[in-house]
């Protein structure tokens, strides 16, 4: 139940960074579907999506932390910490990449 609160408590700390760094405002109103073109609006959705997918990191790798520091010496917590960790950055890589192969088909695509 800890770890429930602790994870909602940063979730919660995380959401105005989300807004600010997605859209660049401060507000936390999500406009993905407000008017444009198809492709503003995959833009938008693809910001949110990234951002959201760090601050998920961000909590992976802080609740892995937690996880590794009150293990105790068990060596079946310690390895679940690492493999969390390791799998955290995994994701957090193929995000960064998967961003650079949008950005590359966009720029060999665009007209």
């Amino acid at each position: 139940m800890r770890k429930f609160f602790v994870i909602l408590f940063a979730i919660c700390l995380c959401l105005p960074l989300v807004s600010v760094w997605a859209e660049g405002s401060g507000s936390l109103s999500l406009k993905i579907f407000t008017g444009g073109s198809l492709q503003t609006i995959l833009d938008r959705a693809k910001g949110y999506i990234f951002a959201f997918g760090l601050v998920a990191a961000v909590i992976m790798i802080l609740w892995a932390g937690i996880e590794f520091i009150t293990s105790g010496g068990d060596p079946k917590k310690v390895t679940s910490a690492k493999n969390r960790i390791k799998n955290t950055l995994i994701g957090v890589v193929v995000m960064i990449l998967a961003e650079g192969v949008i950005l590359v088909l966009q720029s060999i695509l665009a007209p």
